[in-house]
């Protein structure tokens, strides 16, 4: 067959032919996805469980170890590895590479089920193990959140406020916020009370020791000493803390701890993260899309979603929005475009 002479006989075919393949080609030029860093799958899932106050061999034999003969149980398991350090257990899974990404979601369907079902024999003070599989979210849009006059817990309440509303805009997959620090309890022990009192500091410590204990919360200071310090879950206050009894056995007198020492109440000295914008510290958002969405549509849908929150955003509080590529420039720190 000519294929020149068709073209030459039926010019109207071909000129509607062109006409179709120029309108798919601009719609599909209009939708295209327009992320820098496109999604991909990794076959890769980690179990972290926290047993506060645990050496690293209770933890391997009374955590790790029981969690690594559930998971082994998987049919699609490629190899495990685990690292059990005091009171924490971190358990990487690894799936064969045969299984294709749509078949991820029940495999760590199945992986949680196994984990729930081995966590129901752990020992008392265990915190549930979490399973973090979200290893190829890929953040479109990152946002910094600052403040001269907030303190970090302030902070994160109002980004708590922003994540609930931003998840609702049509497209957004996740936000996860960044730069949390984490609050413990100080308590600054006065050596001159304590000795009045006849209480030595390894009187106390071994007092704090007969607590069960369940979460860590920070540590007390004694001079250049310090105890790190794991409250029971009894205490829901400060105030609860210091009418712990740290009288030694056989005194006359009864000692709570406030009476020996200041409780107060503040952020960790070593926090994993810190950010700042702006030149202040800052907290962090970032949001990742649904597959197959418009990028472009879905950040003008957030910004238009953050305009309509300005009236409700406390005085001082700044907001800026920044791409990945601008975290990436060497010349460029956070903030750089103001939302409101």
């Amino acid at each position: 067959m000519d294929i020149s002479r068709q073209f030459i006989n039926n010019p109207t075919r071909v000129w509607l032919a062109i006409l179709l393949l120029g309108v798919g080609g601009l719609f599909a030029l209009l939708n295209i996805g327009r992320l820098e860093d496109p999604a991909f799958t990794i076959k890769t899932a980690v179990i972290v469980t926290h047993y506060p106050g645990a050496s690293a061999q209770q933890v391997e034999e009374e955590v790790t170890l029981p969690l690594e003969n559930a998971i082994q149980q998987l049919p699609s398991l490629d190899n495990v590895s685990s690292i059990s350090s005091n009171g924490l257990s971190q358990i990487t899974v690894n799936i064969a590479s045969q299984y294709h990404s749509s078949e991820l979601p029940q495999i760590w369907d199945e992986l949680r089920r196994r984990v729930g079902d081995a966590s129901r024999l752990f020992p008392p003070g265990v915190v549930p193990p979490f399973v973090n599989d979200d290893f190829g979210d890929v953040f479109g849009f990152f946002f910094a959140i600052s403040g001269d006059s907030f303190t970090n817990p302030e902070l994160v309440r109002y980004a708590e406020q922003l994540r609930r509303e931003l998840v609702l805009v049509p497209g957004v997959g996740k936000v996860a916020i960044g730069g949390v620090i984490p609050q413990q309890i100080n308590v600054d022990i006065s050596l001159a009370k304590m000795a009045a009192r006849g209480i030595t500091l390894n009187q106390l410590a071994a007092i704090l020791a007969r607590l069960n204990v369940v979460s860590s919360a920070g540590e007390i200071r004694v001079g250049s000493e310090s105890i790190r310090l794991h409250p029971t879950g009894e205490f829901q206050s400060i105030d609860e803390l210091g009418d712990l009894l740290v009288s030694p056995h056989g005194a006359s007198a009864t000692t709570r701890l406030r009476d020996i020492a200041t409780l107060s109440r503040g952020l960790t000295d070593s926090p994993a993260s810190i950010y700042h914008a702006n030149g202040r510290q800052a907290v962090t958002m970032g949001v990742s899309f649904i597959p197959g969405v418009n990028v472009i549509d879905v950040g003008h849908a957030l910004e238009a979603r953050l305009q309509q929150m300005a009236a409700d955003k406390p005085a001082g509080i700044d907001i800026d929005i920044f791409t990945i590529r601008q975290l990436r420039s060497p010349t460029r720190s956070m903030a750089l475009l103001p939302i409101f």
